[in-house]
């Protein structure tokens, strides 16, 4: 590390809470990324009172296992001077990180912790921390800051709605079901998470696609979780955070809604090559999965009512190929295929 900075470790009971309420009295500025926050985080360390006299936050708290209390994200985000997100992972993934970043008049304070922002672990648990203090753009500390806005601005990384709270409350009754150990909670914890952020990314997301596919592409993509490409030009247009629908040919429907992850990449390692004079797609891009039926939705079923006097023919043109797909068709066919998968997985009906 640079000789300009100040390092100490330490972690008795209460060590966390003291050091940060003492540094966030003289900061400006602060960034918080944590797995977990809760309102009893505020007997130790006022973020709210330090919010009302003018001090800059952001905040990012994760939502796996629906710990994170919504009542404290949006009591800080009320402040024109806070910015707080939610980070929605897939359950597969968890969101996990503790760090705390203040900015003074002269300097700079990282905190890279165990200590969640919750009363216990800024008062009575037992955590293991390391604080860096320097001037800011000291190379570790320009890394923690770094770190911090990749998790502010991650695709998974969205503000706080009134359908956000909703579908969170619907996860932490999942949540519930799954410690009392009641059969399938786990899985419908997983799915009820998964819905959570589709619906979000739904809203926020740069794009949303229609990825059309015969019966054996659409099987080498979800078995690699991969989508692929001819062209550069062609994989570009898709960014992490966007999502997609599959429309299967030959009747299929559309099967599945994901999310592209990561950016693209180029590689000539043969995935759809075996598909009977296929060219291959070397330029690609990861997704995730959010939900998966068994059989299909009918896409002209749900389109045909949005549509004003359609011609006749006009599916074949639609499905034609790959597109974009303007918000309210995606949001039609997400909600048509959440109603589905939501009975086949057996979850309550949407409200």
């Amino acid at each position: 590390m640079g000789g300009d900075l100040d390092v100490s470790i330490f972690g008795s009971p209460g060590d966390m809470g003291r050091r940060f309420a003492a540094d966030l009295a003289n900061a400006r500025a602060a960034s918080v990324a944590v797995a977990f926050a809760k309102q009893s985080a505020l007997l130790e360390v006022d973020l709210d009172a330090w919010c009302r006299d003018g001090g800059s936050l952001k905040l990012v708290a994760g939502t796996d296992f629906a710990i994170t209390e919504l009542d404290l994200v949006r009591r800080l985000d009320a402040h024109e001077s806070a910015s707080c997100h939610v980070y929605n992972s897939l359950g597969q993934q968890t969101f996990h990180p503790k760090l705390y970043v203040l900015d003074g008049a002269r300097s700079r304070v990282a905190y890279v912790t165990s200590a969640n922002l919750t009363r216990g672990a800024m008062r009575s648990n037992v955590e293991a921390s390391v604080r860096l203090e320097g001037p800011a753009d000291a190379p570790e500390l320009a890394q923690a800051a770094g770190l911090f806005t990749s998790y502010f601005e991650s695709e998974f990384s969205t503000p706080l709605t009134p359908e956000f709270a909703a579908r969170y409350e619907e996860l932490q009754r999942a949540r519930q079901e799954a410690l009392r150990g009641t059969r399938g909670a786990e899985d419908a914890l997983l799915a009820a998470s998964r819905l959570l952020l589709a619906q979000h990314r739904g809203v926020a997301a740069r794009q949303r696609h229609l990825l059309v596919v015969t019966p054996d592409y659409y099987k080498v993509c979800m078995r690699t979780n991969t989508w692929g490409r001819r062209h550069e030009q062609q994989i570009r247009s898709y960014s992490p955070g966007d999502l997609f629908l599959f429309y299967v040919t030959k009747g299929r429907g559309v099967p599945a809604i994901g999310m592209f992850t990561g950016p693209p990449w180029f590689d000539t390692k043969p995935l759809w090559n075996d598909l009977g004079g296929v060219p291959e797609f070397p330029w690609r891009i990861r997704f995730e999965i959010l939900g998966k039926l068994d059989s299909g939705i009918d896409l002209k079923r749900v389109l045909a009512p949005l549509l004003v006097s359609p011609k006749k023919g006009w599916l074949g043109g639609y499905v034609a190929g790959s597109h974009p797909l303007p918000p309210h068709e995606f949001e039609a066919l997400r909600r048509a295929f959440e109603v589905e998968y939501r009975a086949e997985i057996k979850l309550p009906p949407l409200p």
